[in-house]
């Protein structure tokens, strides 16, 4: 194996994931719902829009505009290729598109991402999700329909991590947890508890420089309305958190996480929102980003403290 990285960035991707209102009268905004003391503890109140600004000793947050200076709903198709690349990528297609990336930025996204710079560089990096083989089968057959992470990933070479790879800690499944296997014909995949997940995802981010995560149970419950569902994702997502967290040495490792466009935090409504995300950052070089305004700031602040 080789020798870990003096410092790793752990990048946790949640979709759909915005900043909204905390109206008392609202009970709209899961993030008033669920329970999630890992964040409110990290900031002494809960991200919204009337609070979106901290910086404490431990962690930095700050609003991120999704909309890029472009008409219409963000999506996830160029708000995710604008997160790895650094390029506004739903201003070069002239329009938001979603869910995969348009054609008019895939050469961009594949050249530009944060995994092939790591590449370059030879800095060791991950992208922990697994997948069943159904997604594989999809991905064969709809090979331009391929999302804008796991497409980065794979314009290095990789191959994306099966099922089978959570036994090994080396990959993390999509729900946290790895509760919903079942349900998809496989047996035998281990359980966690969402801080268990997040305390081995930070010890697979330790043995590269950057790794990353995606989590989509957040827009998935957005575009359902589903209050439930929303305050288990968040409740999952805030355990991740903290185990990863209580896993890291902060000296050595900057936890990210943000989103590509709001959502889930305004259930009013089953579409995306023009509301800017959170982006939190956790760790002792956290004010990377303390001049960031954008999607399109997140990837050049990454790549940046990798090189140095």
């Amino acid at each position: 194996m080789s020798r870990a990285p003096r410092f790793s960035v752990l990048f946790i991707f949640a979709d759909g994931f915005g900043l909204g209102s905390e109206l008392a009268e609202s009970n709209d905004n899961p993030f008033f719902q669920a329970d999630i003391p890992f964040l409110q503890k990290l900031f002494g109140f809960i991200p919204s829009l009337s609070h979106q600004h901290a910086q404490t000793a431990e962690a930095l947050l700050l609003p991120l505009d999704a909309t890029l200076g472009v008409k219409g709903f963000p999506l996830s198709g160029t708000g995710q290729a604008t997160l790895l690349t650094g390029i506004n990528c739903s201003q070069i297609n002239g329009a938001h598109f979603g869910p995969y990336p348009p054609s008019s930025v895939r050469e961009i996204l594949n050249e530009k991402n944060i995994f092939r710079v790591c590449a370059r560089q030879s800095l060791p990096f991950a992208f922990v999700n697994a997948y069943p083989q159904r997604y594989f089968d999809y991905l064969e057959s709809h090979p331009l329909m391929t999302p804008a992470i796991a497409s980065s990933y794979l314009s290095t070479g990789r191959a994306l991590h099966r099922v089978e790879e959570i036994a090994d800690g080396v990959a993390l499944s999509a729900d946290i947890t790895a509760e919903r296997w079942g349900e998809l014909g496989y047996q035998n995949i281990p359980h966690f508890t969402p801080h268990e997940a997040g305390a081995r995802l930070a010890v697979i981010a330790q043995e590269h420089s950057f790794t990353m995560f995606e989590y989509f149970a957040t827009d998935k419950a957005g575009h359902k309305q589903d209050m439930q569902a929303a305050c288990v994702a968040l409740e999952k997502l805030d355990g991740l958190l903290a185990g990863a967290y209580d896993a890291c040495d902060p000296e050595k490792m900057l936890i990210v996480l943000t989103s590509d466009h709001g959502n889930m935090e305004d259930l009013t409504t089953g579409s995306h929102t023009f509301n800017p995300v959170p982006i939190i950052a956790i760790g002792a070089a956290r004010n990377i980003f303390l001049g960031a305004r954008s999607l399109a700031d997140v990837a050049p602040a990454i790549i940046s403290l990798l090189m140095n």
